[in-house]
This record gives C-alpha cells, structure tokens and sequence, in this order.
C-alpha cells in the first residue's frame, strides 16, 4: 500500500510537470487536418529547396482568413522550429487560390501547422521576435506533416535529391515509365513525374519551381494553360529566365498553344508563327528506328537562333531544325516540332528512347546511379556537401586533433588510476585524499580544455578570395562592434549572374555564420553596390485589386536556413524531433507598389560553437545594351571587337569564355573600361584551366584530380560549381550537383553569347547581424568570395 501511495505521488508530480511545460501555442485546438493543406506541386516538394502552401479552397476555415494573418510554422535541417509570413506580402483571402507561402522543409515528413495572429497582429509584424511569434495570442489553424517518400505517380511524397523531377503539363509521355518493372510493382520509377491536373497546384511565383527540374509542355495541357493564371504563366516565364528547364512540343497545335503561352514564342524569339509538313526519316533515323512514321505538322523554329539538337527536312525537301534547344536569360528551353502525344508519335515504340536522347544527362536511366559511387571517402555525395564544409572552416574556431583528446584520456586515466594510488596510498598512505585529488585532477582538465577551445581572436589568416580589410577586423562602415561580437564570423559565397542579352539577373548569397558562444540574432542581406547602369526597374500592380492575378516584384529576394539532413550534406536522420530552441521566424516585407521584396530572419538562437547556413536568392531585370555586342567572324570561334566592363566596380581575375574558350585578361578590368583587339588575346581551353590540365611531354595530357575532403580553397569549388558539366561533372569530381544545379552556366556557352567572369574586391551584398544583447547591428568578419558573370551578346559579321 506505501509502494502505491509512493508511485501515484510521483505520477501526479510528473503529470503536473508536464502540464506545467505545454506550450501555451498547443492550447487552442487546430481546425483544420492535413485535408486543408496543400503542399508543393501536387503534394510533390523537395528538401532543402523553397516549396508552396496553401489551403484547400474546399476547407471552410480557408474562407475566415486573410494570407496576412497567417504564419507558416515548420522544421529546418537543425531540428529547430521556423515560422514564415506569408510571400508574397500582400493581403488577399485565402481562398482566392495564391499559396499562402513557401517554406523550406530540413527533414522528411517534418511537421507543417498554420498559425493565425491575434487581433494586434504582432505575429506578422517585420520586427516579430521569437518570443512573438510563439505569443499565446496564436490559434493553430491547421496542424499535419509533409508528406513521406514515395511513389509520387500514387499521391503526395518527396522527392529524393538525386532522383530528376519533372513536372508535365499534359502527357508525360512515358517519362513516368522510366525504370519501372512490370513485375516488381513497387519499384520507384528513375525520373519522378508530377502529371498536373489543375492549374491551382501551379506556383504564383517563380521560386515555387525551384527544386523542379524540368517542366513538359505539349497540346494535352492546353487545358491546364488557359486555366493558369496571368501571374502563374509569369511565375514559369520568370523562372525559365532564372536557370528553368523546359521542353515543348509545338506541333500541329501549336498555334492554340502559343495563344494561351505567348512567352514560350518570346523565349525562342518566334516573330512570325509558320506552320509546315516535315519528313520524318530524321526522326527515324535520329533513333535507328524501324518502325515507318507518317509525315506530321509542326511550327518552323528560328535557325539563326539556339543550338540544332536534331536536323530534318519540310516534304518540299527544305532544311529544316526538328529539335532546337534555345537559351533564355539563364535557363534552356527545348522545342519540338511534333506533338509528340498525337499521332503519330503517340504509338511510336521510339518515343521515349528519343526524348532520352534530346534531354541529354537528365533522364539517362544508364547515368542514373542513386549514390555517387566515385567518391567513398566523405559522407556526403554533393557538391553543396564540399561547399558547406568549406564555409565551416573558420581560424577563430579552435580545432582539437584526435591525437590530442586520446593523450588526455590517458593522462586521466594515469592520474585517477596507478598514479593516484602509487603516490596518495603507498607514498602518502592517505588513502582519504583520493576524495580531494580525484575532483582536483577533473578540475584541472576541464580548466585545460577550456582554455584549449578559446576563441582564437588574434588568428587572422589571408588566403584566395579572402575579403579586404574592412571585412577582416569587426568593423565595416560606421557600424560598432564591441568586444563580445569578435567571436562572431561569417564565411560567405556570393554569386551574381547579369544577363544583358535577355534582361535576366539573379544572385546568390550562401552565409554559414559561426558564433562561440549563444546568442540570440536577426539576419539580413544588404545591396552594397547600386547596379544602376545594368539593372533597370518597372512598375508593379497598378492597385491592390490587381495584386491577385499578376506577378508582383520585379526584384524578389527570399532569404531563409539552408541544409537538410540527408546523403548531399553529410546528414543522417537521426529524429525529427524538436531541438528545444525557441521558434525563429522569416519575415517577409515589401515597398508600396511591391517593386522590392526582400526578407530576412528574426530570433535565430545559436548554441556555442555552432554555425548556421543561410542562402538569399535574388530575382532582378538588368538592362540590355546592344552597344556591349561582340563580333566574330562565321565558322570561327575567335572574337573580336572591344570588351567593356559594364559594372560600377573594378573586376580582379577577370576571364572573357567563348564556348570552351578562356581570353586572358588584365588581372584587374576598372569599372567602365574597355579592352580593344579581343582577337590578339591569350587564348587557352578553359576546360583545361578549372581541371588544371597541364602537357606533360611524352607522356600527354595530366589533370589534376580533384579532392573531395579539401576543404581549404572555396575559389575552387564555386568554380565547380559554376561550370559544373563543362568540367566533366561528377566523371571528374565524384560529387553530384543536384542541390545547386541551377547555378551552373554550362548551358550558356552558346554560340550567341559569351561570358565575363570576374571577382569583386568588395561583397556585393553585405551581411547585417543584430544581436538582441545590442543596440545597433554589425557586419561580421570573415572570408568573402563574391563572384561575377556576364552575358554579352556575340553577332556574326563578315565585316572588319
């Protein structure tokens, strides 16, 4: 009976203690499950990479809400939760069919739950902290979990990172067969297709398409174009531009296409629409088919324009392309001139072999591996794998060898051990002092392990790309520091692509910040540099009752934590379970007129001698100059002219690349000046330069293999990075490129354009820390490499 008595004691005191730690938030009861919730593209997402929510209209508690008044609350790749305001941040019902926002998931099946602010609204305030976004004033509107791996042909699921994602817009055309089994049911397909079949599951903005690899457009999808709305065609015009990947067939139905999608003529520089009849033994041949197809209607695709992936003939014997893959801005869209779902390419037993072939790498089931098998010897398999760890090396953290920590297991094993008891019980013959010796040797340990981990303040190294000086001490401009920020760093990669051919800009900003002791910080990423001369602005919506049917910023940034737990990083799921940190946010604001949408992060909590990723993705239009055009003559690949640096800064290690060929330029280009007599130039294979490809005699050609665990030279891998195919791809590195793929300007070493390849000496974009325990913010230091790429146009002359 007293054994009862003890045991109902203790489990009433620990019930009391649980009810007592219930967050206030789970206090009101959620309305919704995950029916109400939408997630992705058809309940498709990916880890790591921005994805759509949104509210069922069918579900009744959308109809009570504005976008406004809710909070997207999520997990990142740390286990730590975060809550998003709603992108874009304009108001308009729930129910009107825009996402709510997007979000960036760190862990499979992580939990997702809409929270809506109080009555003060404080929750979608700009300057929420973290204790405001978990006020007691919340309601949890919707409660539920993304969706688990799977089969994504059977409903929702994730879609791994290695696997290619291809979002159809009509038929998949046997895409979604790739690597299936007739007899084992079960087995996941190679290439996960999302078949759309309502335009509601399509982004309203161009960063909703971020983890998608390719999009397929063809006449079976007509239904779901006209359905689109205005600003959903321009959320996959844009993202296209940004780096997108999409193939069309512009067949016999072309024209009902073109009318609903007139930017997919933009992108191929379609003036004037023709239809004609075409022969289709190329097609045949192009296959080693034999099966006889009939001829077929398609559109005539502009010659001087894109590279001819597949050549024919009209039925009038005139050469004509079949297949082009033209360049937009950043990204390549593919045009067929055959309705590749109608007849007769609908039966033919071909048709799949020839879409492999036209898409190149990505739907390659024989270069599909699931793991990298190159390279054992890192835990992670990516590139972005390397990348992080080459951000994580800061000189103020103090690294401890294994060598080291072994020798002070030993000491303390020797001095609690043999020695303690040689030197208290035989020597002394006290063995009482054992409890004061023992303690005291812990002590004194634990003293020297501190005082190994200090933070290295005085340690400042100078390697490649490593920024000035005012990035190297702790202060920038007129902003203070004080002597408990030193131990605050931040490595960065910077990224800043201008294309003054179509009008096309975006950016990337990857920031792992280290801090060795906690704090409590907001986030934000500021322009340095004003790129008037290259960027240019256009209104955004009229009023707020256009808002909901057009695109809105022409310049968009969405900062948010990067890294999820999984092969590309390193990562092994371990639990999905809260960390216990407070919740930080990610708040979204705008100008008036929605010009400029920016974000930045608010509350984020950093334990000792820890570091966190964070990316900043910009969207901007630049200026096209048609005074900056290089010349070349036909059949050559030497250019020639005059080459200006368009920017207003100064660009160091500059490189002029054709094709696959590198000018050498001066080591520093001043803003605004140009470089005439291009043609008597240094040319070399710029292939050869990233690989290090040297001659060596007799013995031929020797490239320099490349090292996965160097963590030491971050110029390096954002060179890999940058021009991941033209190196050889994962031949040469060992590495994927799934998690940063679309930052690779392989594709745009095209006939009609080259690049200017550059770095800066100041970061374009600085990195603004505010430190709750302070008044003003700081910029910290550490080591920056801001690169630059521009797209100048190339024309054909045959004049001097």
């Amino acid at each position: 009976m007293f054994t009862r008595s003890i045991c109902l004691v203790f489990a009433l005191a620990f019930a009391g203690i649980a009810f007592a730690q219930r967050p206030e938030t789970q206090s009101k009861r959620a309305v919704s499950d995950s029916q109400g919730v939408v997630v992705g593209i058809e309940g498709h997402y990916r880890l790591g990479h921005l994805t759509a929510i949104r509210m069922s209209s069918k579900d009744q508690a959308s109809k009570d809400w504005q976008r406004g008044q809710l909070r997207i609350v999520t997990r990142d790749g740390d286990g730590n939760d975060v809550s998003y305001s709603s992108y874009p941040p304009f108001d308009v019902a729930v129910d009107a069919g825009r996402e709510l926002g997007y979000v960036a998931v760190g862990v499979e099946a992580a939990p997702l739950a809409l929270h809506a602010a109080g009555s003060n609204g404080d929750s979608d305030s700009d300057e929420a902290s973290a204790s405001d976004l978990s006020s007691s004033a919340e309601q949890v509107v919707v409660q539920t979990r993304f969706p688990e791996a799977g089969n994504p042909l059977r409903g929702p699921a994730l879609i791994p990172s290695q696997t290619p994602w291809v979002v159809s817009i009509g038929d998949p055309l046997g895409i979604d067969k790739l690597g299936t089994s007739n007899v084992m049911v079960d087995k996941l397909g190679s290439v996960a297709v999302t078949n759309v079949q309502s335009a509601a599951s399509l982004p309203w903005s161009a960063v909703g398409y971020s983890g998608v690899d390719m999009v397929l457009i063809n006449s079976s999808g007509l239904g779901i174009l006209q359905q689109m709305k205005p600003a959903q065609h321009e959320a996959l015009f844009r993202w296209l531009g940004q780096g997108g990947r999409v193939m069309v067939c512009l067949g016999q139905y072309a024209p009902e296409l073109l009318k609903v999608a007139p930017w997919i003529g933009d992108a191929i520089g379609l003036s004037d629409l023709r239809m004609d009849r075409y022969d289709p033994a190329d097609f045949e041949s192009f296959t080693v088919s034999s099966t006889r197809l009939s001829e077929f209607q398609g559109v005539r695709l502009p010659k001087k324009r894109g590279r001819m992936l597949v050549s024919g003939k009209t039925t009038r014997r005139v050469s004509a392309p079949l297949v082009t893959s033209y360049v937009y801005g950043f990204g390549v869209l593919t045009a067929i001139t055959a309705d590749f779902d109608r007849a007769p390419f609908d039966t033919w037993p071909e048709r799949l072999q020839c879409l492999t072939r036209i898409s190149g790498d990505l739907l390659d089931v024989d270069n599909q591996d699931g793991l990298s098998k190159l390279n054992t010897s890192q835990s992670f398999d990516d590139l972005a794998g390397q990348m992080r760890s080459t951000l994580e090396q800061f000189p103020i953290k103090a690294s401890v060898s294994f060598a080291f920590l072994s020798l002070i297991v030993l000491v303390l094993v020797a001095l609690i051990g043999p020695l303690d008891y040689l030197l208290i019980n035989r020597f002394f013959g006290r063995p009482l002092l054992g409890w004061l010796t023992f303690p005291l040797v812990c002590v004194v340990l634990s003293g020297l392990l501190l005082f190994q981990a200090r933070p290295r303040l005085a340690t400042q190294t100078s390697g490649a790309g490593e920024s000035p000086s005012d990035n190297q001490g702790n202060v920038q401009g007129d902003i203070p520091v004080d002597a408990q920020s030193e131990s605050l760093r931040a490595n960065q990669l910077q990224i800043i692509d201008f294309d003054l051919v179509q009008g096309q800009g975006r950016s990337l900003v990857w920031s792992s910040i280290y801090t060795h002791q906690a704090r409590q910080i907001d986030v934000g990423f500021r322009q340095r540099v004003d790129y008037e001369t290259v960027t240019r602005s256009v209104s955004g919506p009229s009023s707020a009752s256009d808002q909901a049917d057009v695109a809105p910023a022409v310049a968009e940034s969405m900062a948010y934590p990067f890294g999820f737990v999984g092969r590309p990083f390193g990562g092994i799921p371990l639990s999905t379970d809260a960390i216990g940190f407070p919740r930080y946010g990610v708040n979204v604001s705008s100008d008036a007129d929605l010009r400029q949408i920016t974000s930045s992060l608010t509350g984020l909590v950093l334990a000792p001698r820890s570091s966190k990723s964070v990316i900043s993705q910009t969207a901007f239009q630049t200026k096209v100059d048609p005074s900056l055009e290089i010349t070349r003559r036909p059949q050559s690949e030497i250019l020639r002219g005059t080459l200006t640096n368009p920017l207003p800064v100064d660009l160091v290690d500059a490189v002029l690349v054709y094709g696959n060929v590198a000018y050498k330029l001066p080591t520093r280009i001043l803003a605004g000046q140009g470089i005439p007599g291009l043609e008597e130039l240094r040319r070399k294979n710029y292939r050869w330069q990233l690989t290090q490809q040297s001659s060596q005699g007799e013995e031929g050609m020797q490239t320099e293999a490349w090292k996965a665990g160097d963590f030491n030279h971050p110029t390096r891998v954002a060179e890999m990075l940058m021009f991941y195919d033209l190196i050889g791809g994962e031949l040469y590195t060992g590495l994927r490129d799934d998690v940063l793929s679309r930052w690779d300007a392989s594709s745009l070493l095209a006939g009609d354009r080259c690049l200017l390849i550059g770095r800066t000496e100041q970061p374009v974009y600085d990195l603004h820390i505010k430190d709750h325990s302070q008044s003003e913010s700081l910029i910290p230091a550490g080591q920056t490499n801001s690169f630059v790429r521009i797209v100048l146009p190339v024309r054909e002359t045959r004049l001097d």
